[in-house]
């Protein structure tokens, strides 16, 4: 049996200007009964949409230029392999550690983080660099892969492969590039030999030979392959 049609469908189907007038009013009479709570709601809207606007214009954006010309000082020096006063700064400008510290809300904050990591290890500190990168908050995808591909070489200077291993292979993961990629799936590769692991290494090698093969990586990959397949039939 057919559903009976209620008054108000039968009304909005019949005279739709009608039920908008009707609801148009509900409104109104919501709005004088409550107009306090409405006034109060439109104005804490009001109030929080201009204090973000606020925060931008005229805290974010003026710590942001001020981060990028106390990093640039630690950039130029990073350049010409001054590790250490990239690091630490002197009297006259800061490093990255400081910079890092003073503007961590600012994208120039975290690249400092980045920067510390790269330093440390060209320092020989991979403990450092570890908690540095793991300080960094990736801005794009790239860098992203970068870090987490230094956590992988300070790793495997504490000669930790397992470590190593693994952060070479979010590193290959982190961004689809056919330059990074196929570089730390072959350090990926090295570290699963070191750890005895070479149906690992072998899978790892066979990713470059199929998805990249045009990189340097692959060139010799084949004799790689060949010796993981060596030692897993022994």
């Amino acid at each position: 049996m057919a559903k009976k049609s209620s008054k108000q469908e039968l009304d909005l189907i019949t005279n739709p200007e009608a039920v908008a007038d009707a609801a148009i009013g509900k409104a109104e009479k919501f709005i004088q009964a409550n107009g306090k709570l409405v006034t109060t709601v439109v104005g804490i809207i009001a109030g929080f949409i201009l204090l973000v606007f606020g925060y931008v214009k005229f805290i974010q954006e003026p710590a942001e230029l001020e981060a990028q010309d106390a990093i640039a000082p630690a950039q130029m020096a990073f350049e010409r392999d001054s590790l250490r006063l990239a690091l630490h700064g002197n009297m006259s400008q800061m490093g990255f550690l400081e910079v890092a510290d003073a503007y961590s809300s600012t994208g120039s904050g975290e690249l400092a983080n980045y920067y510390a990591g790269l330093s440390f290890l060209g320092l020989g500190q991979p403990s450092d660099a570890i908690e540095a990168f793991d300080n960094y908050s990736a801005s794009n995808e790239v860098l992203g892969a970068i870090a987490l591909g230094g956590i992988g070489d300070a790793f495997a200077e504490l000669n930790q492969a397992e470590e190593a291993h693994e952060y070479y292979h979010k590193a290959a993961r982190a961004d689809d590039n056919e330059f990074l990629s196929p570089f730390f799936l072959f350090k990926a590769g090295i570290a699963a030999e070191m750890m005895g692991d070479y149906r690992e290494a072998k899978n790892h090698y066979q990713s470059i030979q199929s998805d990249y093969p045009l990189s340097t990586q692959a060139a010799n990959i084949d004799g790689l392959i060949a010796f993981c397949e060596a030692k897993l039939a022994q």
